[in-house]
């Protein structure tokens, strides 16, 4: 009898819920790198990750009978060093939008399709008096948004009766001012995957008679090159008149657009390009902060990194990403905040594979060229920290590299600097797994609002990922929230794709049973469950989504 009784009841608690959304919901922690060699994959302390996921409504039978999955994909994702969520916007800040205004993406100087554009326009901002930018957002028209390549902001020198100047960027027959410009001082940027930016609390881009003149510059990559299309995106800066304590700007380090070509059929082939100590030399005696980094390079990039040098020995990097994409250029929050010094030196080094290009690949702004670059937002702004960057000699004669930067413009020789390795530290070498709860148990309730990061995985809201990172233990809490009866998988790639990924898998039961492993996705086959179940604090639930609440099915 009391079976019957607790048999109807868990009938009349699924019935109610399949009315409902149903999700399957997991939450669990893990180490950044739990030094299991074989069953995991460690993730990337800087930059870019790259994410899987995948479910199926269907309830498996057991751990070793689970059903191919009826949907999957897969992202890139900065899990440690992704910016805070969206604030809010300050409320005594106002919009200024700098829009183009229902361009047609077309060479401007013929009317003809191409391939690749950039189009800039020239705007003089309101300046009767100091404000400051403190949150950026970039508007990119949703039906465009697959031609839109990156957007930059650059701060101008007086461009006098340039001031109205609309057409395409890098012309030979654009006025010296515009092209100048183009190659100057940029105050924002975004690129292809990237989010609106948020300034710190305590600073803000300075908004003045300085800096009245702006040029916005769009690419748009267009390579089936399609003959109707229209846009009006560009960039909304939030301005406040309650001014912040501290003054920010964004420089760059990295190699000049010319003479970098990179031959066909290489695997890992490298460039470089130093902001050398002469050009830190004009920074304040107490440094500067960075607080931000955006690396951006093109199709061929596989990794970069900047390099921090100090009085001839090699510091922490400043941002690593070793599995860059092209198409998620996110800006990486750089935490704790990291220090430059007058005399350091700065050094972009970027990776590339040429493996499916049977031509060498020059140098150039278009998509299938390539660039070497990391722009760097920091505070106090420093007129002396703006575009440093070098170029080698193109010959075997004379001094080895040329530099330009703010401080001193096409210095030469440049003599890089010698310097003491950083040492390489084993961070496995004595781990003992700590004694942590590692047995999967019922989640009795979801709180979404513990969680600092959110996305969409899928794009459609039926697979949400949350997390928070831990900088201080080097741990992430991770939760899934899944459309889902039956189970749901996430795990992290090195290459994208399923095969070779670190994944888990959970799901609950009718009787609210929860299987969860954490497994490693050898060939196309069901990932095997891993020796060493490395992950802690799991819990896994079915919950009924209604007007916003969370209801234990």
């Amino acid at each position: 009898k009391y079976e019957a009784i607790l048999s109807a009841l868990v009938l009349l608690t699924l019935s109610s819920c399949n009315a409902q959304t149903i999700k399957t919901v997991m939450e669990f922690s893990r180490d950044l790198n739990t030094c299991d060699l074989e069953g995991d994959i460690p993730i990337e302390p800087m930059g870019t990750s790259r994410v899987v996921w995948a479910y199926n409504d269907q309830i498996p039978s057991s751990p070793d009978d689970i059903v191919y999955h009826q949907n999957r994909g897969g992202t890139s994702l900065n899990i440690v060093g992704q910016p805070d969520d969206e604030p809010p916007i300050d409320p005594d800040a106002t919009p200024l939008d700098l829009v183009v205004d229902n361009i047609h993406v077309s060479q401007p100087s013929t009317g003809n399709t191409v391939d690749t554009l950039y189009y800039c326009k020239a705007f003089e901002v309101p300046h009767d008096r100091k404000r400051h930018i403190v949150n950026i957002e970039f508007l990119v028209e949703e039906v465009n948004r697959q031609y839109v390549h990156h957007m930059l902001l650059y701060v101008c020198p007086e461009l006098h009766e340039h001031i109205t100047f609309e057409g395409e960027c890098y012309h030979p027959l654009n006025p010296e001012l515009i092209n100048q410009c183009n190659l100057g001082l940029v105050l924002t940027g975004w690129a292809v995957g990237g989010q609106d930016q948020h300034l710190p609390s305590n600073v803000g881009f300075p908004l003045s008679f300085e800096n009245r003149h702006m040029l916005i510059e769009i690419h748009y990559d267009n390579p089936t090159l399609n003959p109707n299309i229209f846009d009006s995106s560009g960039i909304r800066l939030w301005v406040t008149d309650d001014l912040r304590p501290i003054d920010a700007g964004v420089a760059y380090v990295g190699h000049m657009v010319f003479n970098m070509d990179i031959p066909a059929r290489e695997e890992a082939f490298e460039h470089k390009g130093i902001c050398s100590s002469f050009c830190t030399s004009g920074l304040p005696r107490e440094g500067v902060q960075i607080f931000s980094t955006n690396f951006h390079a093109h199709l061929a990039s596989t990794q970069m990194h900047l390099q921090h040098l100090r009085n001839g020995r090699e510091l922490e990097p400043i941002a690593t990403d070793r599995y860059y994409d092209f198409n998620y250029q996110q800006s990486h929050a750089t935490k704790p905040e990291v220090t430059i010094m007058p005399g350091d030196e700065l050094v972009i080094s970027c990776t590339y594979n040429t493996m499916d290009r049977n031509a060498t690949t020059p140098a150039g702004i278009a998509t299938y060229e390539e660039m070497c670059r990391v722009f760097i937002a920091y505070y106090p702004f420093d007129y002396s920290f703006g575009p440093c960057e070098s170029l080698p000699n193109p010959t075997d004669f004379g001094p080895p590299l040329l530099e330009n930067c703010e401080f001193s413009p096409y210095l030469g020789p440049l003599e890089p600097m010698e310097y003491e390795p950083l040492p390489v530290v084993d961070l496995c070498e004595g781990y003992e797994k700590p004694p942590l709860d590692r047995v999967p148990k019922p989640l009795e309730q979801f709180d979404r609002s513990k969680y600092e990061h959110r996305v969409e995985l899928d794009g459609e809201g039926k697979f949400i990922l949350y997390w928070n990172h831990d900088h201080v233990h080097g741990t992430v809490d991770f939760a899934t929230e899944v459309e889902t009866t039956g189970w749901a998988g996430f795990g992290i790639s090195e290459n994208g794709g399923m095969i070779g990924a670190d994944v888990v898998i959970g799901w609950q039961e009718r009787n609210r049973d929860v299987h969860f492993h954490d497994r490693m996705a050898i060939e196309r086959i069901l990932p095997g469950i891993d020796l060493s179940q490395d992950l802690y604090d799991i819990r896994v639930g079915l919950f009924m989504m209604m007007d916003f609440q969370t209801r234990q099915c």
